[in-house]
């Protein structure tokens, strides 16, 4: 990577390459988006992220292809950060932002993941240190809370296993 970084999102786009979204790094926060070209084992400029520097935020693919990026820590009050309900879609083919449907609480250290077509928002953080176990469904017209996890939880990676759904 360009930079050392923590707090960034990372998504396989396809067979060969890989996202990295954001982060944070020496007292920053950061917009820059890179693709990891696998059989290069090379890191090249993917752009910035919409709506500027964001950390700690939740990242999938969708069906379609199109990447998903939502909530996280925003640099909106530097050198301090807080979290964010927004929700971004990167197109892949074009590199083209558009807004996604804003989750109903402002979170970070959430995971996204994509279920058998379902966009899934997990646990997360409202603020330091508290920790929720909310989970969210997308459906057509917004986020739909469906359920919680048994105990609350951020800071954590869940991913689907085709075949396995």
């Amino acid at each position: 990577m360009p930079r050392g970084l923590g707090g960034h999102c990372a998504v396989l786009v396809n067979n060969t390459h890989v996202l990295f979204t954001g982060g944070s790094g020496d007292g920053n926060y950061y917009d820059d988006c890179y693709w990891f070209d696998i059989e290069r084992s090379t890191f090249s400029s993917a752009g910035h992220l919409r709506g500027g520097p964001r950390a700690y935020h939740g990242c999938t693919k969708l069906l379609d292809g199109r990447i998903m990026i939502a909530a996280g820590n925003v640099m909106s009050n530097p050198p301090f950060g807080s979290p964010s309900s927004s929700v971004v879609i990167l197109d892949t083919s074009d590199m083209s932002w558009t807004d996604g449907f804003e989750l109903p609480q402002k979170l970070q250290a959430l995971t996204l993941v994509t279920v058998s077509g379902n966009v899934m928002s997990l646990g997360g953080s409202p603020e330091a240190l508290k920790y929720v176990g909310t989970v969210y469904v997308l459906g057509s017209h917004g986020w739909n809370q469906t359920t919680s996890m048994k105990d609350p939880r951020g800071y954590f990676t869940a991913f689907s296993i085709p075949g396995l759904e």
